[in-house]
């Protein structure tokens, strides 16, 4: 419940869609219109309470909406693992950088074929390598959790007017490498889109005055003249959310133009996730309406940070974004925030 919700102390969202899978048959039919009429119900009784209970936060914690999914929809770390012997589990992911096919930036050995890597990598062409849109994807070696990096570089150079990236903390290694590329990438557009960054603080668990967001902006903005002569012309907004020891923000949303998003559990930390022994975790890839309500909700999240930098590009803080979404969607859900002390 929300008002349960708003009492815990970190602030996230979360998805609940209840639809029947998808099978063919006369043997089937009448256990699949079992099961949507169960998932209808379920639906229905969740969106009372919401809306009896709290009907002004509809909209900007909680909001009914449609969403469109591909089939691998789901983000799913570590891949291919299972069935897998512990002794054939690599015990180093990163490539030694004086061995001559590492690629220096993303730790990972080019590739042509499969056959150039080793037996749990597999080889593909990684758009996260592309800093401009005149750049060519590199083939390289990809681990267990890489797809996080690329899926998130892709959602985030699809913006047009607007980008949200919000996370307990800023990305580390390949993630922030990632990042860095597709605001790289996003710096050639005629029309570079506005770009939001909210953290809960630079390390979550140490107080946000150690690290303030001035020096977290500088500090993207010098990597990224690194990579890219119009570094300056990007438009960024970097902000802290966390209150002392009680709230902090931990939602974990990437929304470009408010109709593609990447959510979930996923923190961005290469330590954590691009090593052998990583972090299981589960994040979703979705389009069209509940982007947007995604996005509306990272509006609301903006509504409480209290420690905020822009840069000239910029011309100040941004105003709420609202860039309305464009994709159909075909599978009903219930996208639930949570505020902690931010919360009514």
């Amino acid at each position: 419940m929300l008002k349960r919700l708003h009492s815990l102390a970190t602030v996230t969202t979360f998805f609940i869609f209840l639809t029947a899978c998808g099978f063919s048959g006369d043997d089937t039919s009448s256990l699949d219109a079992e099961r949507q009429e169960r998932s209808d119900e379920i639906h229905a009784d969740l969106l009372k309470i919401l809306k009896d209970r709290f009907p002004n936060d509809e909209g900007n914690v909680w909001a009914e909406s449609k969403m469109h999914l591909e089939d691998d929809w789901i983000v799913q770390t570590p891949e291919g693992l299972w069935g897998i012997a512990a002794k054939d589990i690599p015990t180093t992911i990163d490539c030694a950088l004086n061995d001559s096919r590492c690629d220096k930036e993303f730790r990972r050995l080019t590739c042509e074929t499969n056959a150039d890597c080793s037996a749990t990598f597999r080889c593909e062409s990684v758009s996260a390598t592309m800093k401009s849109p005149a750049d060519q994807p590199k083939s390289l070696c990809i681990s267990h959790s890489d797809t996080v990096f690329e899926r998130t570089y892709k959602t985030m150079i699809e913006a047009e007017h607007e980008l949200d990236y919000v996370s307990l903390s800023p990305p580390t290694g390949q993630f922030r490498t990632a990042m860095l590329n597709a605001l790289s990438y996003l710096s050639y557009r005629d029309e570079i889109p506005k770009i939001r960054l909210l953290f809960s603080g630079n390390v979550s668990a140490l107080p946000n005055f150690l690290y303030p967001t001035d020096k977290a902006l500088r500090s993207i903005e010098t990597d990224l003249a690194a990579i890219t002569p119009h570094a300056a012309k990007v438009p960024l907004n970097l902000a802290w959310l966390q209150d002392g020891g009680l709230s902090w923000n931990h939602a974990k949303i990437v929304v470009a133009d408010g109709d593609h998003a990447i959510s979930g559990g996923h923190n961005h930390w290469a330590p954590d996730y691009l090593v052998s022994n990583s972090v299981f975790d589960l994040s979703m890839e979705y389009r069209g309406e509940a982007a947007a309500a995604s996005r509306d909700f990272v509006n609301e999240l903006w509504k409480h940070a209290r420690f905020v930098s822009t840069n000239n590009a910029s011309g100040g803080k941004f105003a709420a974004f609202e860039e309305p979404w464009k994709t159909p969607g075909e599978t009903q859900g219930i996208s639930l925030g949570r505020l902690g002390k931010y919360g009514a």
